[in-house]
C-alpha cells in the first residue's frame, strides 16, 4: 500500500498526470490516510472525477470533504443538505450562508430556518436577512410557530409587515401582548390593519394593563361592536 501512495504522489507532478491519479490516491487517501485528505482534495479537485471520489469520502464519513466536494461541483442543494445533516463535521456558517443563497430546492431555505432554530439560534438572523426575499412570510410563520419560537424571527417579522400579511401582523402582534408591549402593539394595528382584529380584542379585552383593554375597546368600536366597546370603556371608567 505504501509504495502505491508513493508512486501515486510522485505522478502528481507531471504536467500529463492522468485524472485517475488524482482521483485514485484520494481515494486511497479516504480509506487509509484521512488526515491527507482534505489538503489533497482542496489542490487537486478540479483534476479528480469527483463522482468517484465524493462516493469515497462518503462511505468513509468524510462529511467535510464530501461538503467542499458538492460546493465546488456546484452541487449546492447537496452541499448544504450534507452541512445539515453532518453539522459536527461539515457545517461553517459563512460557508452554509453561501450556498443556500444557490440553492434550487426552495424547501431547503425552511429546513435552514429549523436546523438555525435547533443548533445555531445566535445566527438565526442572519439567515432571515439572506433568505428574506425568498421566502413565504406566511409559511416561515406557520412553521415557527409550531415550535413556539415566535420571537426568535421578530426582526425578520417586521422586516416583511410592509407586506401587510395577516398571518404576520397576527404573529407580531402576539409577540406584543405577551411582551406587554402596548405601544407597540398600538402602532402595529395603525399601520398594518389585515388581521383578526376581533381574535386580538378577545384576547386583550381582560389583560391586567389598562392600556390594552382600551386597545380593545378601539378595535370593537372599529368593528361596530360598540355595545361591547362601551362596556369595556364604562368597566375602567373611561368615559
Amino acid at each position: 500500500f505504501d509504495k502505491i501512495v508513493e508512486l501515486l504522489e510522485q505522478g502528481l507532478g507531471s504536467e500529463q498526470a492522468h485524472t485517475g491519479i488524482f482521483t485514485e490516491l484520494g481515494c486511497l487517501y479516504s480509506k487509509y490516510r484521512p488526515e491527507k485528505l482534505m489538503e489533497h482534495i482542496k489542490i487537486f479537485w478540479s483534476r479528480c472525477t469527483i463522482p468517484k471520489l465524493l462516493r469515497a469520502c462518503e462511505a468513509g464519513y468524510h462529511w467535510a470533504e464530501a461538503c467542499f466536494l458538492q460546493h465546488e461541483s456546484e452541487d449546492f442543494d447537496s452541499a448544504a443538505r450534507c452541512m445539515m445533516d453532518h453539522s459536527p463535521e461539515a457545517f461553517q456558517h459563512e460557508k452554509f450562508i453561501d450556498t443556500i443563497k444557490k440553492v434550487r430546492n426552495q424547501d431547503l431555505y425552511y429546513a435552514a430556518i429549523d436546523f438555525y432554530l435547533a443548533e445555531e439560534p445566535g445566527r438565526l438572523g442572519h439567515l432571515m436577512d439572506t433568505l428574506q426575499s425568498k421566502l413565504d412570510a406566511s409559511r416561515v410563520v406557520h412553521q415557527v410557530r409550531k415550535q413556539k419560537q415566535l420571537f426568535s424571527i421578530l426582526a425578520y417579522l417586521k422586516a416583511v409587515q410592509s407586506e401587510n400579511l395577516t398571518a404576520v401582523n397576527d404573529a407580531v402582534n402576539e409577540i406584543y401582548v405577551e411582551e406587554e408591549d402596548y405601544d407597540a402593539l398600538r402602532s402595529s394595528i395603525n399601520k398594518w390593519d389585515n388581521f383578526d382584529q376581533l381574535g386580538l380584542a378577545k384576547v386583550i379585552e381582560k389583560h391586567d394593563l389598562i392600556e390594552f383593554r382600551r386597545i380593545a375597546a378601539s378595535l370593537y368600536k372599529l368593528n361596530k361592536r360598540y355595545e361591547k366597546s362601551i362596556e369595556l370603556s364604562k368597566a375602567d371608567k373611561m368615559y
